[in-house]
């Protein structure tokens, strides 16, 4: 199999255990009779330390080396990334990117924009800071790490509504396209549209669940008003499967629920069959 199944519950972005234990019941619900590699992170509890940017700073970057240790040692071309906060592919991403040399675009689904550097951040809080990351920008931080960051025509988010100044004025600044997702028709053309002014053949999918509009049907810890009705998910994924080359899939910021979901179980077999 070309597939990375790789499940990584590093909460410490958000500083958040619910999303441990969101990604803990992923695996228990939907990938019990799945091969699949599984991120140790720790659960002590995290704060900003003296000399530190970013809260559980350490912690982070060493488990971030390790999933990128693991990937690279896997050597697959195709990767479903379960998590954890919506952090925690980001090692998936920057491995693609490196297998592809830059060949992928990075559809970041999200109601918020992730777009802040530690500087610019008022709760230092990693979760807030992932994509400024990937572009190479995180105040020295992770310097030793992403030593070849991706470049902002890689980048669209879709469904971004919950921005802080920064990321608006950042958004501007870079050109990174914002995609509307509530009650927007043209979803899937403008989705198709963006991709495709990239130059990129490769796709990857950042699903945070937090893009879906409040339901019963997905957990998630920050949910959002006025997001992607659930119903048209699963459609557009498949669209995009078929439309382009997709060669990765985060899902992730799941609250544990203690139930099934059928749009979960959909989301997983979808994962591990695109």
């Amino acid at each position: 199999m070309n597939r990375f199944i790789f499940v990584n519950p590093q909460w410490q972005g958000g500083n958040d255990m619910d999303t441990y234990h969101g990604a803990r019941e992923i695996e228990d619900f939907y990938l019990y009779d799945v091969e699949y590699t599984e991120l140790e992170v720790s659960q002590d509890s995290i704060s900003l330390k003296d000399g530190e940017k970013i809260i559980g700073q350490d912690i982070i970057l060493k488990q971030t080396e390790n999933a990128l240790e693991m990937l690279r040692f896997a050597k697959r071309g195709k990767s479903l990334t379960v998590g954890g906060g919506c952090d925690a592919d980001v090692a998936s991403i920057y491995y693609l990117n490196q297998h592809f040399t830059g060949d992928l675009a990075v559809l970041w689904f999200d109601a918020h924009g992730d777009l802040n550097t530690p500087s610019e951040s008022g709760s230092k809080l990693f979760y807030g800071m992932p994509v400024r990351t990937l572009l190479g920008e995180s105040d020295g931080v992770f310097d030793h790490i992403i030593t070849e960051p991706l470049q902002t025509d890689q980048i669209i988010n879709v469904g971004g509504r919950v921005l802080d100044d920064t990321e608006t004025a950042h958004f501007e600044k870079s050109g990174i396209p914002v995609i509307p997702v509530h009650n927007n028709e043209r979803l899937f053309e403008d989705i198709c549209q963006a991709v495709r002014a990239t130059g990129k053949r490769r796709l990857y999918i950042h699903l945070d669940l937090d893009v879906l509009d409040p339901c019963d049907e997905v957990s998630t810890p920050v949910p959002e008003a006025d997001g992607l009705s659930a119903d048209k998910l699963m459609p557009l994924l498949e669209r995009l499967a078929k439309e382009f080359h997709l060669t990765g899939l985060g899902v992730l910021q799941y609250k544990a629920s203690g139930k099934k979901s059928e749009l979960m179980d959909k989301l997983i077999d979808f994962g591990l069959n695109f």
